[in-house]
């Protein structure tokens, strides 16, 4: 299984270091994530399910794509990496909302996220998720009214930080 190196960063998100993804929770460093809302040209957004055996958050529903930036990598560069592997988007245009520092488990992570509409196939590997769906941002199907979904605890603080900057 891939482990691959990251930046860690001190508390204005600099460099200052690096380490094994595996290992960042452990020893309690910043880091750097990004996170992706792909939306359909009805404006629903795209959730992905996390697989069951999911260290974190198993059979959770969160971003539309999200993952670690790698040593060196910018987080443009991360998001774009991100969505082709997880969603086989290449090309797709990425609009970046902001970054949202934020505590997880004992870690500052840095939360970069991005915008992209899509109105074609996705891929995935079942391997690494249990599914996608689209779902509605408005009305009775509201994302964050919808109890029949368990979303993930940054889904939920990152969407709520962001949702007044998504394009329309």
């Amino acid at each position: 299984m891939e482990d691959p190196l990251l930046d860690t960063v001190d508390g204005r998100d600099h460099p200052i270091g690096s380490i094994r993804q595996s290992i960042v929770y452990r020893h309690k460093v910043n880091y750097r994530v990004v996170h992706i809302f792909i939306f359909d040209p009805e404006g629903r957004l795209l959730l992905q399910r996390m697989r069951v055996n999911h260290p974190r958050y198993p059979g959770y529903w969160g971003s539309s794509a999200a993952g670690f930036v790698h040593h060196t990598e910018s987080y443009d560069q991360a998001a774009k990496r991100i969505v082709e592997k997880e969603l086989g988007l290449v090309k797709i245009p990425l609009y970046c909302l902001g970054r949202l520092p934020m505590v997880d488990h004992g870690n500052t992570k840095f939360v970069s996220a991005y915008q992209g509409v899509w109105d074609y196939s996705f891929t995935f590997d079942p391997l690494k998720m249990m599914g996608l769906d689209f779902v509605s941002m408005e009305g009775p199907g509201k994302i964050v009214l919808e109890e029949r979904r368990t979303v993930t605890p940054t889904f939920r603080k990152v969407m709520s930080y962001f949702k007044p900057f998504l394009k329309k």
